[in-house]
């Protein structure tokens, strides 16, 4: 078992202890047990390890579509890899999620299969799969037709 490194505040906490999202509840999710369970020096007290970080912002950001928490989560600098390419910088990402927004309004996204590597000290990566629900539609014909994304 790996664990992280020892901090004046904190001691080891073995990763095991990593919040685990397949098939949790989202409430659980959002309300976890306040205890840390990483070390997460310069994030906001109110999370307790990396994976609780990137569910609870995905959140806020497409559920409660609060996209100005963007300036407070990503660096001005973020580069951001999808299927349709490469994202550079926050400003970017704040438009690309406006524009997804306005265009699809009643999608949700969430994270799910959380990955990660990193510490607090050295910076983090992470990735994590973003299922769309329900499926977007849009209207051909005068009638409801599944909408599907595609790379380029």
């Amino acid at each position: 078992m790996t664990e992280q490194k020892n901090t004046e505040k904190e001691p080891n906490l073995p990763q095991s202890n990593i919040t685990d999202v397949p098939g949790v509840d989202i409430s659980h999710l959002l309300n976890p047990d306040p205890q840390k369970r990483q070390s997460l020096r310069g994030f906001d007290d109110k999370f307790v390890d990396i994976v609780d970080y990137i569910v609870r912002i995905t959140h806020e950001i497409w559920e409660e579509k609060a996209v100005g928490l963007i300036y407070d989560y990503y660096a001005h600098n973020v580069l951001i890899h999808t299927a349709d390419g490469q994202t550079y910088g926050r400003d970017k990402v704040i438009a690309d999620s406006i524009k997804t927004m306005a265009a699809f309004p009643d999608v949700r996204l969430y994270a799910d299969d959380v990955i990660w590597s990193g510490n607090d000290q050295d910076g983090f990566h992470s990735s994590h799969r973003i299922p769309v629900q329900p499926a977007p539609t849009c209207i051909s014909a005068g009638r409801a037709q599944p909408l599907s994304f595609s790379s380029r």
